[in-house]
C-alpha cells in the first residue's frame, strides 16, 4: 500500500508510472487529497502520519538528518506505534538517521525475523523464500550488492570482473528473484534466500 501526497490518481513523479502500476495490480494507492490533485508543498510529511497510523510498526530503512522517514517514525511514535530502524554504515549520509533512531532506543532490525519477534512475539518463524540455486559467480555477486556494491561498476570492481561480465551477473540475480533494481539503476537484495542456505547466499 502506498499513501500518496496527491491524489491517489495522480502518478508523481510522473517517472513512476511502472511503479505505479504495479502497485495497483497487487495492493492500492490512498490518499487524503482528492482525485486530480497535485501534491502541494508540505503534502508529504503531512501525509506521513497515515503512513505511521496504517502499521503496527514503522521500519525505518535509511534516513538523512533530517528526512521525511524521521518525521514518519515520530508521528509513529506520537500514535504509540513501534519503530524500528535498519542500521547502517558509519560513513554513509543516509545511515545517520537510522543509526540515530537506534540510538534513541528504536529496534535493531536486521531483518524480517526482529520485525515478526516485536509484533507476535520472540519465537515466531518467518515464512522464508527460496529461490533456485545459485552457481559460485552468482553468489559471489549478490554477496557483493548484499555488501554495499549497488552499481554495475561496483560489483565489477568488487569481483574483479569487467563490467560487462557483473551486467550479466546481475541481469540473471534479478531474473532469478535475488536482485532488485531501481529506476536509477540501483540493486539491492531481495527476500530470496538459496535453498539450503539462509539470508546471505
Amino acid at each position: 500500500m502506498a499513501v500518496l501526497g496527491g491524489g491517489a490518481d495522480v502518478v508523481y513523479p510522473r517517472s513512476e508510472r511502472r511503479l505505479y502500476r504495479d502497485l495497483l495490480a497487487r495492493g492500492a494507492a490512498v490518499s487524503e487529497a482528492p482525485p486530480g490533485q497535485r501534491p502541494e508543498a508540505g503534502a508529504f510529511p503531512k501525509r506521513n502520519r497515515i503512513m505511521a497510523a496504517l502499521g503496527a510498526i514503522t521500519v525505518v530503512v535509511e534516513a538523512a538528518q533530517p528526512s521525511g522517514s524521521l518525521i514518519t517514525a515520530d508521528r509513529a511514535l506520537d500514535l504509540n506505534r513501534k519503530v524500528g530502524a535498519i542500521p547502517g554504515p558509519v560513513t554513509s549520509r543516509v545511515s545517520e538517521g537510522t543509526n540515530g533512531l537506534i540510538v534513541d532506543g528504536a529496534a535493531l532490525i536486521r531483518g524480517a525475523q526482529d520485525v515478526l519477534d516485536r509484533l507476535l512475539g520472540v519465537g515466531i518463524e518467518a515464512v522464508q523464500r527460496c529461490g533456485p540455486p545459485l552457481d559460485p559467480d552468482l553468489s559471489r555477486a549478490a554477496e557483493a550488492v548484499e555488501l554495499g556494491n549497488r552499481t554495475c561498476d561496483a560489483v565489477a570492481l568488487a569481483l574483479a570482473a569487467g563490467p560487462q561480465e557483473a551486467a550479466v551477473l546481475l541481469a540473471r540475480l534479478e531474473l532469478l528473484g535475488y536482485l532488485n533494481v531501481d529506476a536509477a539503476g540501483k540493486y539491492a537484495r531481495s527476500a530470496l534466500i538459496p535453498p539450503g542456505g539462509d539470508s546471505t547466499p
